[in-house]
């Protein structure tokens, strides 16, 4: 029998993210002249491109993202995305609920996954496909459930986001991560430093 006054005594595990929601995967192959008009929502969205080039919007700045980068939208950013006609990218998209302050690492980030990233991404979708239907989508939708899910795979897709998010803040230190860089300044700094 537990000792109900020993687990009074307890300190809570201190979470740095909680992930309340999972609001859409999506894992799409766009054709070169792709456009997607935009949006703007209450909840986070990271875009990774998995192959090719994409340029995206965020807020009233334009940016180019390489094979391996990826961006984060803050609640209530507006956001589009295109293809740049030349390349036809794949893209993975994951929009979330998470209100934790450590969310705030995120704002204006664009970032070069690493492999092992890389591979977290992967078992997301991985986990995805083990609850929802092929085409993915939004997730909050009953009819893109599987009958029958694979054991665990819903909990697993929250854990492996989280751990995601948690590895991005830790590799802050390694100079991997950068400061969102508009195109007009990307071409400002090329002018100015030849």
């Amino acid at each position: 029998m537990i000792n109900t006054d020993f687990l009074t005594t307890l300190e809570p595990m201190k979470r740095l993210l909680n992930v309340q929601s999972i609001v859409t995967v999506y894992y799409f192959e766009f054709s070169k002249n792709y456009l997607f008009a935009g949006e703007q929502h209450d909840f986070w969205e990271m875009v990774y491109v998995d192959k090719g080039e994409l340029e995206v919007s965020a807020g009233k700045e334009g940016y180019e993202l390489k094979e391996g980068d990826i961006i984060f939208h803050k609640p209530n950013e507006f956001h589009n995305l295109w293809a740049n006609g030349v390349s036809a990218p794949n893209v993975l998209v994951v929009s979330f609920v998470c209100s934790s302050e450590g969310m705030r690492f995120f704002e204006n980030k664009i970032m070069r996954l690493a492999t092992g990233e890389r591979e977290l991404l992967a078992k997301i979708l991985q986990e995805a496909k083990g609850v929802f239907k092929p085409e993915l989508g939004r997730l909050y939708l009953q009819e893109k459930r599987l009958e029958n899910p694979r054991i665990g795979a819903e909990q697993m897709l929250y854990i492996y986001l989280e751990q995601f998010l948690i590895r991005l803040i830790r590799d802050e230190t390694t100079n991997v991560n950068q400061e969102r860089m508009s195109v007009a300044t990307k071409k400002k700094i090329r002018k100015v430093c030849g």
